[in-house]
């Protein structure tokens, strides 16, 4: 009776401790591979014309891989080619204009609101100050794009490239990024309240003087972001990679962390308030002095990390 007892109760130990080791490592399941920093290509607002109309002279197909026929601006259609094209000031709302090209294409101050531009081509283009709210933008490339104070709350981006694009000022509150690719881009003054970025990648993205508050951030790789001086307040980072973030003077009140791996993170100054690290791995030293049930609260000072 004894025997059996004893063996239960190691069993159980291997349980518990194996269901702790799958947790921990999850991250590092997410991402077996280190951060890709290369390739980015220049940030937007550093292309030369010259450089942008050769990068838009370059021929396109459809999905189907057909010749794109050249648009008409009064009457978009699917696929179309509409490179280069003006349409700031425009009304483009509830319209389906998907698998479009639109590179250096112009959409300023444009109104394309409840419109379905899935698929489409947006590199190079210039969609600054237009409002895309609620719109659909599944798998859409907008690489290198301005898109400086575009308007796109509740919209639904997922699966689209961000790679170099300038999304300063933009606002995209309770909109849907999952599985995006935003490297390099630029998201200082920006507005992401309740955004879920649930799998997407944001190596050396900047997120500085940004509201990302209630944002679901969870199982993404965001080593090497700068985000300083914005607010996390509720934010999400489970099983995230965050190897060399800077998250020096940011507000992290109520933000989880959860199985995030943490490798050579910078919270100097940042402000906590139950700020879970339950199983996260690779906790900064100065982090995890000031553990109390895997929680912390207050200001942390500028210690070594």
């Amino acid at each position: 009776m004894i025997k059996h007892f004893i063996i239960i109760i190691l069993l159980g130990s291997l349980v518990i401790l194996f269901s702790c080791q799958q947790q921990e490592n999850i991250s590092a399941q997410l991402f077996p591979n280190p951060p890709d920093t290369s390739n980015f290509g220049k940030f937007a607002n550093k292309l030369t014309a010259n450089e942008k109309a050769w990068l838009v002279a370059d021929t396109t197909y459809t999905r189907e891989g057909k010749l794109r026929k050249t648009g008409i601006q009064e009457v978009p259609q699917n696929k179309d080619d509409f490179r280069n094209f003006g349409f700031d000031g425009g009304l483009l709302n509830r319209k389906y204009i998907r698998d479009a090209d639109f590179r250096g294409a112009y959409f300023r101050s444009a109104k394309a609101m409840h419109t379905d531009f899935s698929y489409s081509d947006f590199r190079w283009a210039n969609l600054e100050s237009a409002r895309f709210y609620a719109s659909k933008l599944i798998a859409c490339n907008f690489t290198q794009a301005v898109m400086f104070y575009l308007f796109a709350d509740s919209a639904t981006m997922d699966s689209s490239l961000f790679i170099s694009a300038n999304m300063f000022g933009m606002h995209a509150n309770d909109a849907s990024m999952r599985y995006c690719n935003i490297s390099n881009a630029m998201l200082r003054d920006a507005d992401f309240i309740n955004t879920d970025f649930t799998g997407s990648i944001a190596v050396e993205a900047l997120l500085t003087h940004s509201i990302f508050i209630d944002a679901k951030m969870d199982s993404m790789d965001l080593s090497h972001v700068v985000g300083s001086h914005s607010t996390f307040k509720g934010a999400s980072f489970v099983n995230s990679r965050l190897w060399g973030a800077d998250f020096s003077e940011t507000n992290l009140d109520s933000a989880n962390f959860y199985g995030a791996d943490l490798k050579d993170c910078n919270f100097n100054g940042a402000n906590f308030r139950n700020t879970n690290f339950k199983n996260a791995i690779n906790i900064p030293e100065n982090v995890k002095s000031e553990l109390v049930d895997d929680k912390l609260s207050g200001i942390l000072g500028n210690q070594k990390r």
